[in-house]
């Protein structure tokens, strides 16, 4: 029985990615953020830069000793997750008391989880087949983010997921290699919050980021 790895997961999706882009098509939706499905000429090969249509492979992990401890540093982010879903919970009710229908923020943990306890989060939470990836797949990427960043999940809801991170990369090109494993986790990620490329990503959201978000449309 072939083993589910981090490597296998990423790499699949990133080379899916190209081949949708090389040929212009935009029907998976989960592909949709990628330029070159809008049918901008080259525009795949901007956004992936300094990257090409091969998979770069994983990003090396920093050496220990962190600095943070993992799961102190998740309980400390897991307390902003907290605060951030109340304030939205405050616009879910203003927006009700309008009439205007939204689903209730719910993304806040109890507490911080480990990756082993991911398929049994997703059981318990409602959100099994809900995700672009089985529990396998996703339990992989999060053990392998686990072990080389000390990464924990503080945040999850049907479109949302939220990690704490104890050793995030510390410099631009470091950012860059993780960037691309999160391009090829969630491409609306990198694309569709304010940044145009996978290279502004990395520098404007990862260097020293102690707190990852990922979303799918």
């Amino acid at each position: 029985m072939n083993e589910t790895t981090a490597e296998r997961v990423l790499a699949g999706r990133w080379a899916a990615y190209a081949a949708r882009a090389a040929a212009g098509d935009g029907t998976d939706l989960r592909v949709r953020a990628v330029p070159a499905l809008s049918g901008e000429a080259g525009s795949h090969e901007e956004a992936v830069a300094p990257f090409g249509a091969a998979w770069p492979g994983l990003a090396a992990g920093r050496e220990r000793p962190w600095g943070a401890d993992p799961d102190e540093l998740a309980a400390r982010v897991l307390a902003d997750v907290r605060a951030a879903e109340q304030r939205r919970l405050a616009e879910y009710a203003r927006d009700a008391a309008r009439g205007i229908a939204a689903t209730r923020p719910a993304f806040a943990l109890g507490r911080p989880h480990r990756a082993a306890e991911t398929a049994d989060l997703l059981a318990r939470r409602g959100l099994t087949g809900l995700f672009p990836y089985g529990a396998a797949e996703l339990t992989a990427v999060l053990t392998s983010w686990e072990e080389r960043f000390g990464t924990r999940l503080v945040g999850l809801d049907h479109e949302t997921l939220i990690l704490s991170v104890a050793a995030p990369p510390r410099t631009p090109p470091e950012a860059e290699r993780v960037a691309a494993e999160h391009f090829a986790f969630s491409c609306d990620t990198v694309l569709r919050d304010g940044d145009a490329a996978l290279r502004e990503y990395a520098a404007n959201q990862l260097v020293a980021a102690r707190t990852w978000r990922f979303w799918w449309d």
